[in-house]
């Protein structure tokens, strides 16, 4: 079970999850528990994210930048 914890852990880390709870969706990614209704938002209407709107944040600096420890 360790081991497994482990993995996981890794296999989280190097996709990018930053928080509890966090749901991947093909590449996206929802986390926090606020995000739940934009994750299922995203599920019934992908390409709602899709428009440069939505994707403007993407081109946002990263203010903090978590270490990844293996």
């Amino acid at each position: 079970m360790k081991q497994r914890l482990r993995d996981n852990t890794l296999w989280a880390s190097s996709q990018g999850v930053f928080g509890v709870p966090t749901l991947v969706i093909g590449e996206e990614l929802f986390w926090g528990h606020d995000a739940v209704d934009m994750a299922l938002d995203y599920l019934a209407r992908p390409q709602g994210f899709a428009d440069a709107e939505m994707r403007r944040g993407e081109s946002l600096p990263i203010g903090a930048a978590r270490a990844v420890t293996r």
